[in-house]
Parts: structure tokens; C-alpha cells; sequence
């Protein structure tokens, strides 16, 4: 039987498919599942490159999958296709999961791990060509949450944050152990400018949280957005629709749209706001993707304000980023689901978004679904460069 919350979505969603024509995805589109029904699988990341996932189950090991680089399927269905370690912290314990980054001498994985004594400590792992060798990185205790750069003219950078009193520091992956602290920078942390040696991330300024950049190597902070509303998540990328300039994406703080700056030689300027056609009117998890020559963004829709429902079923869209040319399509269909954390894929096929899917009950189960955007086939081979998860 449905409960009266869903029976209202389900109403409200053919309510406004019939008055826009928007609201539904194309009768082509279909929600597969990608992941074993019956277990969990827990926020993964995605090596582009390598057609592979990564995650941490709630045992605390940490899984390295394949991904069928024409359909988007898991390879198996678990994840759960080379062990890497074990004794790591997952996406339950602080928000965030194991991630892809760049090291030194190749892409690496990232991740907290618990150290004999319980503490948080930041854990790599790097294919040596055999199989996956672990570590422990130095002066890392009561450290947790490591982002690393995804792009490869940036190696070794990661960030992270401290349990001690809850500053975000940078370091070298492959280094001794220096590290440096991101001033202003406050959780859940910061997130890494593609080849740039700079991060970008929120601070309160003027009455409001605004979005800053500081460049690692000359200690230089700067605030590029100063208008209303507050802001939260913030992703710069580079926007073919503006020359290969850089582009900021922001989440508003009363979480209602997505708002685009363009930086025009050194000025940040106003784009537009996006907010999908749909009465479920707050956002969260939003993320750019560049897909054949065009920016786009990522997000989940909801009715409630509450991101940590697991009850409240949510929509995945995607947006343009051109005010020229407004584009909105739902990815997800019509079926109601808590779905949450969409992350884009390139496949030889498509480009598809996979996100979670969280079963009612009282033993919900995370299983990993995949959508095509129908945006096409790809028109170049997918970029090595792009790693999925960031702070949320």
C-alpha cells in the first residue's frame, strides 16, 4: 500500500507532467539495476579511465570493482571484486567514502582507515601492475575525509580534515608528511580546481557563506562570489561554452537553486540559476559533467528539506548551463524511489548517471541503479580525468 506522502508525489508528478511535458524523461528511459539486490553497496567512486568502482561496506573492507565498459553493469554485481584492506571507516561514519585521486605515480585510492589504537588515519592504495598495495600515510592520526585532486596535471594533492579542531589541511600523497592548513576552509572541506594548483570551497563572509578560492603554492585566498544567498557545495570546472573558461557551479543555502559564475579574466560574473520544473523544489548533490562539447549539471530533487531521509522518494535531473539554451530533463523515471548521489559515467554507448536507491523497510538496502541522459552516444573517448565524489 502506498503511504499518503507517496500517493501525493506520485499525484503531483502527473500533474506536472501534463501541464509542462517536462517533468517525464523519454519513453526510452528505464532505471537498471546495476548492483546485487539483496546487499549493500555503499556510495562508490569511479575511475573513468579504468572502468572501475571503488567503496567500503559496512564491515569495513575496502572493494575494488569492474565496470562493463558498454552497458555501465558491475562487474560483479557485488563490487566486491578485489579486496584492498580492511579496517576502514565508510560513507556512514563522516559522509564520504573512498575516493579516486592522482598520486605520483598513478591514480590512487583515498580513504580513512583506523589505526591500532582506533584513531583516524589516512589510508592510499596504488595498483603496482600486480595487485594493490596499501599504506598508511605519515603524520596522518586523528586525520580523515581525504580528497584528492581528479585531474592529472595535478598529482599527489589531497585534502582532508582533523579531528583535533576541525581544520582542512593539504599535503602530498607521496610525501614525508608536511601538510598545511586551507585557512577558512571549514567542513565538509574543500574541493580541488582541475589543473589548477588551487581548491575551491565555502567560508562565512559579509553575513553569509560565500565561495573562495585559495592557490596552494602562492597562499593566496579569494572570495569570487559575494551576492545573496548564502552559498553551500562548490565545484569549478572548465565550460566549453565559454572558451574553456572556468565556471563555477554553487548550491544556495536555502538549497533552492544552483547558481553559475563565469570568471571573465579575473572577474566572477552571474550566469543564471537553474532549478528544475518539478514540485519537488530542493536540491542537493549537484555536480557539473561535460559531455560532447556542452556543460551540464548533476542533481537530486526532493519534496523535503531533509537530505538524510531515507523515506522521502527524490528525482535525478540534469540541466544546461547556458541561459541561451535552457535545458532541463528528468533522468530518473517515474517510479517513486529514494534515490541520492548521482555521479556521471561515460560508457562507449551513452552518458549515464548512476545514483542509490534506498529500499523501504526495516533493513533498508543501498542498491546502485544506472539512467541513460539521454544525451547521445559520445562523440570522443571518454576522459581518463574524471573522479565522482566530493564533499557534500
Amino acid at each position: 500500500m502506498q503511504t499518503p506522502h507517496l500517493l501525493r508525489q506520485w499525484v503531483a508528478a502527473l500533474l506536472l507532467t501534463a501541464v509542462t511535458g517536462i517533468a517525464t524523461p523519454s519513453a526510452s528511459a528505464q532505471e537498471v539495476l546495476v548492483s546485487d539486490p539483496d546487499q549493500s553497496l555503499i556510495d562508490p567512486d569511479f575511475d573513468q579511465g579504468h572502468y572501475q568502482l571503488t567503496w567500503g561496506d559496512e564491515s569495513g573492507r575496502l572493494w575494488v570493482g569492474t565496470i562493463d565498459p558498454d552497458t555501465g553493469d558491475f562487474n560483479p554485481p557485488s563490487g566486491q571484486g578485489v579486496l584492498v584492506d580492511t579496517n576502514i571507516a565508510n560513507e556512514f561514519v563522516f559522509g564520504n567514502g573512498p575516493v579516486y585521486g592522482f598520486g605520483d605515480t598513478g591514480p590512487a585510492i583515498l580513504y580513512t582507515r583506523y589505526d591500532s589504537q582506533n584513531r583516524f588515519s589516512l589510508g592510499s592504495a596504488q595498483f603496482d601492475g600486480t595487485s594493490w598495495v596499501t599504506k598508511t600515510l605519515p603524520n596522518s592520526t586523528n586525520k580523515y575525509g581525504p580528497t584528492g585532486s581528479d585531474s592529472p596535471a595535478l598529482k599527489g594533492a589531497l585534502s582532508y580534515l582533523t579531528t583535533e579542531n576541525q581544520l582542512v589541511l593539504w599535503r602530498n600523497l607521496d610525501s614525508s608528511g608536511a601538510q598545511f592548513v586551507i585557512p577558512g576552509a571549514q567542513f565538509p572541506g574543500v574541493r580541488w580546481v582541475p589543473n589548477e594548483r588551487a581548491v575551491v570551497f565555502r567560508q562565512p563572509a559579509g553575513g553569509n557563506n560565500q565561495i573562495f578560492t585559495y592557490n596552494i603554492d602562492t597562499s593566496v585566498l579569494t572570495q569570487i562570489t559575494f551576492d545573496a544567498p548564502g552559498k553551500l557545495s562548490a565545484f569549478i570546472w572548465q565550460a566549453p561554452e565559454y572558451g574553456g573558461d572556468d565556471c563555477l557551479m554553487t548550491l544556495t543555502s536555502d538549497k533552492l537553486s544552483v547558481r553559475i559564475y563565469h570568471n571573465q579574466s579575473g572577474s566572477w560574473q552571474f550566469v543564471t540559476a537553474l532549478a528544475p520544473p518539478t514540485t519537488s523544489k530542493y536540491l542537493w548533490s549537484p555536480q557539473p559533467f561535460v559531455y560532447n562539447g556542452k556543460s551540464y549539471i548533476y542533481m537530486v530533487a526532493s519534496p523535503s528539506k531533509n537530505q538524510k531521509s531515507l523515506t522521502v522518494p527524490t528525482e535525478v535531473w540534469i540541466a544546461g548551463v547556458d541561459p541561451a539554451q535552457p535545458f532541463y530533463r528528468r533522468v530518473s523515471d517515474p517510479t517513486l524511489k529514494v534515490r541520492k548521489n548521482p555521479k556521471a559515467f561515460t560508457t562507449s554507448q551513452a552518458e549515464i548517471l548512476y545514483f542509490q536507491v534506498v529500499t523501504q523497510g526495516a533493513n533498508p538496502i543501498y542498491q546502485m541503479y544506472r539512467a541513460d541522459t539521454g544525451l547521445g552516444p559520445p562523440q570522443t573517448a571518454p576522459s581518463q580525468a574524471r573522479s565522482s565524489s566530493a564533499p557534500r
